[in-house]
């Protein structure tokens, strides 16, 4: 009877993940403020009474860019805790390995959630485990931010909603490239991109609203893949909208891979019209993957920092370098959990994420930290 009981119990708490991933679930019932009341509760008393600020981090570490931003989670806490920790305590930090796996970052970010003592989550790598990652996190009360994603629009609301993003808004990105298109006097635009649950797909759907929305522009088409592309996929869309619709610039949002699937693609189809592209990753190789791209090639460039100039400098005496922008995402997460611990004075799951978004709003805006998107045309 125990066993059928905890086999009941277990089906239903999945079942309720997978429609609050979806967006069929959301918060707010009683009964779901009741549970949320008392995990915040219960995380409170154990987090208050540990020694140590534990931490989790789930990564994909084997992706470059990923080792990139742990190598500036590490940097940040080692930093933290030789200046004595965070009103008192050191920070410990637990990091798990996805490679990759959708699955592995769904059982890593639960078993983090459920341990009553994690204190702050740094998850999930990619933009498609979003929402399994925010609707685990948010249910079990744990302040989640996560270093290099962007937090889809579409995502349902939920209440309370224990989850953000390190980096900044995507406007920074798709402005600067909107304005480009309307200066040079394009009219029709093709966005192509993935599908919205990826980061790529998030930003064509915002680049893609910003072009309707803008009277200077005609007709915006979208087209959309699953990832990663296929040429054949990718030459019989082209060659539909081309044959079809008339567009005189592409806006591309996907990966350097993808971008040299689509250069292909255009070469076979003979379309040589302009291709502005959302250089999201900062690919230090982006101009290979430019190489004997059959047309017009400009692609945005992010430089600056939007990290403490404190951190910013000694990074640079310890690698003899400045810190990527992935390393510097990595570093920020650590510095958003640190400040606005310190500002609170104490520790509240809910007060502590209201004080993040605060201070990722007040950085983003108040012009003490120098984050530059501009554009850069790779010549053929």
């Amino acid at each position: 009877m125990i066993k059928n009981a905890i086999i009941v119990t277990l089906a239903a708490l999945s079942i309720f993940l997978l429609l609050a991933s979806i967006g069929t679930f959301q918060f707010g019932s009683p009964s779901e403020n009741a549970a949320f009341s008392r995990f915040e509760r219960e995380r409170i008393r154990a987090v208050n009474s540990a020694s140590v600020w534990h931490v989790g981090f789930v990564n994909n570490e084997s992706v470059a860019d990923a080792r990139e931003i742990a190598e500036g989670v590490r940097f940040s806490i080692d930093k933290i805790n030789a200046a004595g920790g965070i009103l008192g305590k050191k920070v410990e930090l637990s990091a798990f390995d996805t490679g990759g796996n959708f699955v592995a970052n769904k059982l890593h970010v639960t078993r983090l959630s459920e341990d009553r003592q994690t204190s702050f989550l740094l998850a999930p790598y990619y933009t498609f485990e979003v929402p399994t990652t925010r609707a685990i996190s948010s249910y079990f009360a744990v302040p989640t931010v996560a270093p290099s994603v962007i937090k889809p629009d579409s995502l349902p609301k939920l209440t309370p909603d224990l989850f953000l993003t390190a980096l900044p808004s995507i406007d920074l990105w798709t402005r600067p490239v909107v304005a480009a298109l309307r200066n040079r006097g394009f009219k029709n635009i093709l966005v192509i991109g993935p599908e919205i649950e990826h980061m790529g797909g998030v930003f064509a759907a915002r680049i893609e609203d910003e072009l309707r929305e803008d009277k200077h522009f005609g007709e915006v088409f979208r087209c959309s893949y699953e990832p990663p592309a296929s040429y054949q996929v990718l030459y019989q869309s082209l060659k539909f909208y081309r044959d079809n619709r008339t567009f005189d610039v592409i806006v591309f949002t996907s990966t350097a891979e993808d971008l040299q699937v689509l250069g292909k693609v255009m070469k076979a189809a003979n379309i040589s019209i302009p291709v502005y592209g959302l250089n999201i990753l900062e690919r230090a190789d982006l101009g290979d993957f430019a190489k004997d791209f059959p047309a017009e090639l400009v692609y945005t460039h992010t430089s600056g920092y939007l990290i403490d100039r404190e951190d910013y400098d000694d990074w640079v005496l310890k690698f003899r370098g400045p810190p990527g922008q992935w390393a510097q995402y990595g570093i920020l997460s650590c510095e958003l959990f640190r400040d606005a611990l310190q500002a609170n004075g104490r520790y509240v799951p809910t007060k502590l994420i209201e004080k993040i978004e605060k201070m990722r709003f007040e950085r983003n805006h108040s012009g003490k930290y120098q984050l530059h998107v501009e554009l850069t045309r790779f010549q053929q």
